[in-house]
């Protein structure tokens, strides 16, 4: 009988031995997230049930110097938390709750291992949903997960990123100790509001990968469940004026989400009707009202199609924008048809799509993508009121040797360039690391450092994230 861990038996106290894993063969499946990243394996993973049970760990792993790398749904493209130094992953999917839903306040504290799916599903059962409701992934991806990693998704047309709406966070510090941020503390005040008293506390875990703590609870803005849903689609002869018409709309930020394709063949891709319905377009894009009565959205609706019709769109009804809000989580899925992709989401200014859409298709040219019967995709999901999710990849099948080593060489240039030409990914991970460190300043990697040598004086939180393996 194979040995265990020597830790096993100090962890199996915390958290009971059920909720410690040190077999090989189920360490496998910790050992990747989404992405074709080779695979990091951890020594154990750890499952806690409790803030306390967190702590405990935290503070062993300290002394012991052995590493722990949080993680959630592990529906990461780009590796966000895979195990570099081997060490503890600690699995928070236990943490699962919803805690407290504060009408009065708007808020709702979740613990940060729910998924967006299961937090969408307890909300609605007191009239109520998150306002940034999650990525694509949902049904895996957990609150935590998104606010480690920068995540833009589902509402952020209106509510911006995953962290935009996150106005405290309940975190473990590296060295054991419960930080609460925002009004939350205050430990006479409620969690309702980020900027108070003096910096803002919470950013800094918002976007960290886990390199500064252990993000337990979150406290989030909700809303009403609306009253009224408005879908609308336009399609365009070419895609400068479709982006023009999705800026004039996202720049009013009365959209709830916001989705673009930016070229012929991406709609072709995901509406395969598209030769028949939609002659002569060449972009679309889709919008999404949520309003308190049918009145406002009626109006809301009426006044952004004006704006898409004023620069040339042509209405394509309401079945597609239906289709997609409706089923939410359901949509990048059914891609996975297609093969593996390798994510190059970044964060774009709205107006530059046309520019960025022109160079992923003559490199999507130059490596005979289409010849090869590789499909690709060229969209963009609304963020804020300037900018956007871009996205351009191509999908390949793994195990055809060509494909994959061309997919891959696409995937390198096009992270480079993505920086080049004044683009910033906005989550990242093993896959994008080296470029982050390569192309932001100096001065943003030493400040990363420095802060994590305050917080993490033994480098036991996710080391080797973002480069860092010293401090």
């Amino acid at each position: 009988m194979a040995e265990h861990h020597p830790l096993f038996k100090d962890l199996s106290g915390i958290v009971g031995e059920s909720n410690v894993i040190d077999d090989p063969v189920l360490l496998a499946a910790y050992s990747q997230d989404a992405s074709l990243l080779p695979p990091h394996y951890p020594e154990l993973v750890v499952r806690p049930g409790s803030v306390e049970e967190v702590v405990e760990v935290v503070k062993l792993a300290n002394r012991t110097k052995t590493p722990v790398i949080p993680t959630g749904g592990r529906a990461s493209m780009c590796g966000a938390s895979l195990p570099l130094k081997g060490g503890i992953t600690l699995d928070l999917t236990r943490l699962n709750r919803v805690v407290n839903v504060d009408e009065a306040n708007l808020k709702a504290t979740v613990e940060c291992g729910i998924t967006w799916g299961a937090l969408l599903y307890e909300l609605a059962k007191v009239g109520y949903e998150p306002c940034f409701k999650g990525p694509y992934s949902g049904h895996a991806a957990t609150v935590g997960g998104s606010i480690s990693s920068n995540t833009i998704g589902l509402g952020s047309a209106k509510w911006g990123q995953a962290g935009d709406t996150v106005v405290s966070l309940e975190v473990v510090l590296p060295t054991g100790e419960v930080l609460r941020t925002g009004t939350a503390a205050n430990p006479r005040a409620p969690p309702y509001l980020r900027y108070v008293v003096g910096p803002d506390l919470t950013g800094i875990f918002c976007g960290d990968h886990g390199i500064f703590g252990v993000k337990t609870k979150a406290t989030i803005k909700i809303q009403p469940l609306p009253k009224a849903i408005g879908y609308s689609s336009f399609g365009f002869s070419d895609l400068v004026s479709a982006v023009k018409a999705f800026w004039e709309i996202q720049r009013t930020q009365l959209a709830e989400d916001m989705v673009i394709l930016c070229d012929r063949k991406s709609i072709e891709q995901i509406l395969p009707e598209a030769p028949q319905v939609f002659e002569g377009v060449e972009a679309l894009f889709v919008f999404i009202v949520q309003a308190p009565d049918e009145g406002v959205c009626s109006a809301i609706k009426s006044y952004l199609d004006s704006l898409a019709i004023n620069c040339g769109g042509r209405d394509l009804g309401e079945m597609f924008p239906k289709t997609f809000w409706e089923s939410k989580y359901e949509m990048i899925t059914p891609l996975f048809e297609w093969g593996m992709w390798t994510a190059t989401c970044h964060a774009l200014p709205t107006l530059k799509i046309p520019e960025a859409t022109r160079e992923a298709i003559t490199l999507f040219k130059e490596y005979r993508v289409d010849e090869l019967g590789m499909n690709y995709i060229a969209t963009a999901m609304a963020c804020g009121s300037n900018a956007v999710s871009y996205v351009a990849h191509t999908y390949f099948d793994p195990s055809d040797p060509e494909k994959r080593k061309i997919a891959e060489e696409i995937w390198t240039r096009r992270k480079r360039r993505v920086f080049e030409y004044g683009a910033c990914p906005y989550w990242t991970g093993v896959g994008w690391y080296k470029e982050a460190v390569e192309y932001m300043s100096h001065e943003w990697h030493e400040a990363l450092k420095k802060l994590k040598r305050a917080l993490d004086p033994n480098n036991v939180m996710n080391p080797g994230a973002f480069e860092i393996w010293e401090v």
